[in-house]
């Protein structure tokens, strides 16, 4: 269940390792910490707000569902780094 529960968290801190750029890693972190509060805020709501037995089942969708936000999040990403290259194409 956490390849899918935390997939988009794995994959934006590990874009945010690999941007050699100072504001695409800003970028990825915020989304980072905006994906881990909405992990927190689902997390409370199926285990403790509303507690179901299907709760486990909503732990599969969080990576879905976030998706929403987290992809527009690693195109800005890609774009600040596209951006750097085209304004400074010797740095690395």
């Amino acid at each position: 269940m956490v390849p899918f529960a935390l997939g988009p968290l794995v994959f934006s801190l590990s874009l945010a390792l690999f941007m050699p750029n100072k504001s695409s890693q800003i970028t990825l972190i915020i989304g980072s910490v905006l994906y881990g509060g909405f992990f927190v805020y689902l997390y409370g709501g199926l285990f403790y707000r509303s507690p179901s037995p299907q709760s486990g089942m909503g732990l599969l969708f969080i990576g879905f569902y976030s998706l929403r936000v987290m992809v527009p999040i690693w195109c800005v990403a890609a774009c600040l780094r596209a951006f750097q290259l085209i304004k400074n194409p010797d740095s690395p």
